[in-house]
């Protein structure tokens, strides 16, 4: 038996945060694992109806983000697993609707794999305007349980490792849980399972949208600056391990700049080099089914190259009860 804090963070979540709330309730009242458990919303500064819902329910402790910079995921992560009492916590979205019986298949393999934190699939709901579900398609493409090679923002960890790993960097609006899961490998095992999680509601964002998103310089600063704390908090390797695609493209960057400067010399070794290079970088994309990623870790590589010189901002901010 274990005690888990469920830990929510919203911003603007009133179309969704009602069926998130009522299917955490319901699993955690039928989870047969969980002796004790406690819920705690922190809201990011919402401006429609959220905290209205959040407080019909009477049991949760609502705390409110105030900041003087950005808000983040992390910050509100941050707040809230230090303010949890349990073993466990269990970090979701606002938007996330849990599968019923996902949390006691997922506790029971935590424990019997001996692991120190667990994930799994989810399922993106995809609503237009009228808030109705234009498009599904599923986040992970999970087969087996294993290692988790990266994270998102549901999952469950352990609360005590977490706070001894650094926990989140409130200040980083991109890659948070890269930063800190790089971390927390040096003091656990997060395993994920191929089983549903829950369904995430989210607004469907045409392809146009999408481009500008990605082409926000900001959006991989996150990446460089997680990376440079990496080295400071002697995670390196992990870091390195959860970007593998990423740093590979680095590193075929930096051979095809010595092979242009090879040039000089001869021309010919230069070419081949180049050539061969990029090749067997593709080739890999290729194997994984990702072929896109290599044009893509191409372009984000010039954003964290510039964010290497970009110093992370950090500003005063607090919560109220």
């Amino acid at each position: 038996m274990i005690t888990l804090s469920s830990v929510i963070i919203t911003r603007n979540e009133a179309p969704h945060v009602k069926k998130c709330l009522i299917a955490l309730e319901n699993e955690m009242k039928s989870c047969e694992i969980l002796s004790d458990y406690e819920t705690i919303v922190v809201d990011s500064n919402s401006s429609d109806e959220t905290l209205d819902i959040v407080k019909e329910f009477e049991y949760i402790e609502v705390v409110s983000l105030v900041s003087e910079g950005y808000y983040s995921a992390a910050m509100g992560r941050k707040i809230g697993s230090e303010l949890s009492e349990y073993d466990y916590i269990l970090f979701l979205d606002g938007d996330i609707e849990l599968q019923k019986g996902w949390l006691d298949k997922a506790l029971s393999i935590m424990l019997d794999y001996k692991a120190q934190g667990i994930s799994g699939n989810l399922l993106d709901l995809l609503y237009n305007e009228k808030e109705e579900i234009i498009a599904s398609r599923e986040r992970y493409n999970i087969k087996k349980i294993s290692k988790a090679p990266t994270l998102g923002g549901n999952i469950i960890i352990d609360r005590k490792l977490l706070l001894e790993c650094g926990n989140y960097n409130p200040y980083l609006k991109h890659n948070e849980e890269a930063d800190m899961y790089s971390r927390f490998l040096n003091y656990g095992t997060i395993l994920q399972i191929p089983y549903l999680m829950g369904k995430h509601h989210t607004d469907f964002v045409n392809m146009k949208d999408k481009i500008k998103s990605f082409f926000k310089l900001e959006v991989q600063f996150g990446r460089a600056l997680a990376f440079k704390n990496s080295i400071k908090n002697r995670s390196l390797l992990n870091f390195i391990w959860i970007y593998k695609d990423f740093f590979r493209t680095a590193s075929s960057f930096l051979l095809s700049i010595i092979f242009l400067y090879l040039g000089f010399f001869n021309l010919s070794l230069a070419i081949w080099g180049l050539i061969l290079v990029n090749i067997v970088n593709f080739g890999i994309y290729l194997l994984k089914k990702i072929p896109i990623r290599f044009f893509t870790d191409h372009i984000i590589l010039f954003k964290f190259l510039k964010g290497l010189f970009v110093k992370n901002r950090k500003f005063r901010y607090f919560y109220e009860q």
